[in-house]
């Protein structure tokens, strides 16, 4: 495309910048660009198998961040990150006995950020798994997912079906997948919506605004938490 040479300096230089980014990337990054697309496995809170939960999150511009919640009465100081060379903080929330771990399900938690000129804010962390609307304020709150009863995948891949050979994609939202006047659930979808969607012979589903997004109509714009499901209620039916 001719037109394009006017910007050719320009698109050059972008070019290269994604270069530069994707040599660092692997130079630094476990894996590489696969280790780094798999980020949300490590960021964020993640439980590991003797209790200990794991906080890491990317915040260069910070001067100091500590996790704050329910589960140490909102003090700022009982749980402070470590910043490493790379803009990353970390910290590890250890459990008191019995690999129980310390931050309970469902208990509300948040990041306390001190910026360069001493600001302090308070936010969700960009990597939650789930969060829920507070009635009276509206804004969404992030929760700490650990139910007691995991869930058991069945399958780890679709089942072989005759029409497996051809892509048949059924689109819904869930929230509006029931007749009432309300928001309906992940539990609605799957025991009303999903028998008539095999019934009709697709084979696959396209869920529209699964993530969470600060206003529900606009049908899953203006995202919030990228990692967040929980928007319909039952997160783990939407296994």
């Amino acid at each position: 495309d001719n037109n394009l040479r006017f910007f050719q300096t320009d698109l050059e230089l972008r070019y290269q910048r994604f270069l530069d980014s994707l040599k660092e990337i692997e130079n630094n990054e476990k894996n590489g660009l696969d280790g780094f697309s798999k980020s949300y496995k490590k960021f964020g809170l993640n439980l590991k198998k003797n209790g200990v939960i794991k906080c890491r999150e990317w915040i260069p511009g910070a001067k100091h961040v500590s996790l704050v919640g329910d589960f140490n009465d909102w003090n700022e100081n009982a749980n402070p990150l470590q910043l490493n060379e790379f803009g990353t903080w970390k910290c590890k929330i250890i459990p008191e006995n019995n690999y129980e771990p310390l931050i309970q399900h469902l208990s509300k938690i948040k990041l306390c950020i001190t910026t360069k000129d001493n600001i302090k804010l308070y936010k969700l962390s960009p990597w939650s798994k789930y969060n829920i609307q507070n009635n009276q304020t509206k804004l969404l709150e992030s929760c700490f997912y650990n139910p007691p009863q995991k869930y058991q995948w069945k399958y780890d891949w679709p089942l072989k079906t005759e029409s497996s050979d051809s892509l048949r994609i059924y689109e819904a939202h869930v929230g509006i997948s029931s007749e009432d006047y309300n928001v309906a659930s992940y539990r609605h979808f799957k025991e009303h919506v999903l028998p008539h969607v095999v019934y009709l012979g697709y084979n696959s589903i396209q869920l529209m605004a699964i993530m969470e997004h600060a206003y529900y109509a606009s049908f899953g714009y203006q995202v919030t938490s990228f990692f967040a499901t929980s928007r319909y209620v039952d997160y783990f039916f939407i296994r």
